[in-house]
């Protein structure tokens, strides 16, 4: 009988312990992944959102992408994020990755039929024009003006030949979204060769090799624009007149570009967008693991969780069973088990949640397959603080459980006591 006991107690025992271990770690990682404030909380703490412009959109990997964004127009670094920054305010990025991240959370518990994550790009993209001519200005603005050796030249056929040709390179850059670091000073000549000369200059200018015809029509076309400060001898004031006209068509064909691979309402299907840059996954395949998840989230915490809250009940109510009618064994056994497995779950969380961090971490950083620097870092860092959250939590469920047992296995050693008391009966100090 002692060793029937045993044997019973021992695979009562394990069967306790292995419902604890799944309840209190399995069960408590996969409930937080539909919970939308352990993400918010992941960027948030990775400060991903400053991040995103102050290290990923500047890598020089994606310096094609940034451009784009940026209309087509080259800028500084430092002037590029002040620019990506107006055109995409952080607040707004924000409220672009939390509504993904309510989308997320809200499939896998089910308020969602289908997963879709996505961009709505049409405000930004609205504003591109605007901000980034604005950030032209200013730059022209503060343009270093090339001031001539002496006061002004001779107006003479040279001299306004070798200023067209100065200005036509200066607007050649313009139009192709290029911003100048200096331009040449309209003082070279005097103000009455400036006015005299202007309509033969300017044409100079417009026929120049340099400009191709699209540029010297939009040259043409500012002409009753640009001879007022042309005339003042403003170099600043009149290569921001031809700026604006120059640079927006870049701007409207780097939007259009950009627009072409976006859907209605300029909406970036994130989901679609991975699944044209990969040779073997398609939109279907994403949709079938995206259910996958789902479904395994939802029995893991749904009826897994039950089988693991029926099996420790039950579990340990037969465990006390097999002790009757000794009442000393029937507390301390069950009590014993829960307490240790309690012990056990409270070391496994603590290892995982300051192990697999790391680990995960580690391995996304160490991923290279040509994606950009800045961008694996982020990414590194933002799941080694999922899985940080993603293992937490873990300390009131073992410390609930320990405690039971504690109470359990104390109670025992006075249970002998307490039953003869309830039974009215003398006490027996004999071992059980």
């Amino acid at each position: 009988m002692t060793i029937l006991r045993a044997l019973c107690g021992l695979t009562l025992g394990l069967l306790v312990f292995a419902g604890l271990l799944y309840l209190l770690v399995v069960v408590n990682i996969v409930q937080r992944l539909d919970d939308p404030e352990l993400y918010r909380a992941s960027f948030t703490e990775t400060d991903a959102y400053n991040r995103i412009y102050d290290e990923v959109l500047v890598d020089a990997a994606v310096q094609d992408q940034t451009l784009d964004l940026l209309g087509g127009v080259g800028l500084e670094t430092q002037e590029a994020i002040e620019v990506l920054r107006d055109v995409i305010p952080p607040a707004y990025l924000q409220e672009q990755v939390e509504a993904n991240i309510d989308r997320f959370t809200g499939f896998l518990s089910h308020d969602l039929e289908r997963l879709n994550l996505y961009l709505e790009l049409k405000e930004p993209l609205d504003r591109v024009e605007a901000v980034v001519l604005d950030k032209a200005e200013q730059v022209i603005t503060e343009l270093e003006v090339e001031e001539p050796p002496t006061a002004t030249t001779e107006c003479t056929e040279d001299s306004l030949q070798s200023l067209a040709g100065d200005l036509a390179n200066e607007f050649s850059g313009l139009s192709a979204g290029q911003l100048p670091e200096s331009v040449p000073s309209l003082e070279t000549l005097d103000q009455d060769c400036r006015r005299q000369e202007f309509d033969k200059w300017i044409d100079q200018v417009a026929n120049s090799p340099q400009l191709d015809s699209q540029t010297a029509r939009i040259i043409e076309d500012q002409k009753d624009d640009l001879r007022e400060s042309f005339i003042e001898g403003d170099t600043r004031a009149f290569l921001e007149k031809a700026a604006a006209p120059l640079v927006s068509p870049v701007i409207d064909d780097s939007l259009e570009e950009i627009r072409q691979d976006l859907q209605l309402s300029d909406r970036l299907d994130l989901l679609a967008k991975l699944a044209e840059g990969s040779d073997d996954l398609t939109r279907e395949d994403i949709d079938e693991q995206a259910e996958f998840l789902r479904d395994t989230v939802s029995t893991a915490s749904g009826t897994g969780r039950m089988v693991a809250l029926l099996v420790i009940i039950v579990g340990s109510l037969l465990l006390a069973a097999v002790y009757i009618p000794n009442p000393k064994g029937m507390l301390r056994w069950p009590g014993l088990t829960l307490l240790i497995g309690g012990g056990v779950c409270l070391v496994v969380g603590f290892v995982l949640n300051s192990v697999i961090p790391g680990r995960v971490g580690d391995a996304v950083t160490d991923f290279s397959s040509g994606t950009p620097t800045a961008l694996i870092g982020l990414a590194g860092d933002l799941v080694e603080s999922f899985a940080r959250q993603f293992t937490a939590g873990f300390i009131p469920g073992a410390a609930t459980v320990l405690v039971v047992g504690a109470v359990l296995f104390g109670a025992s050693f006075f249970a002998d006591r307490l039953w003869s008391i309830v039974r009215g009966a003398p006490i027996d100090r004999g071992m059980p």
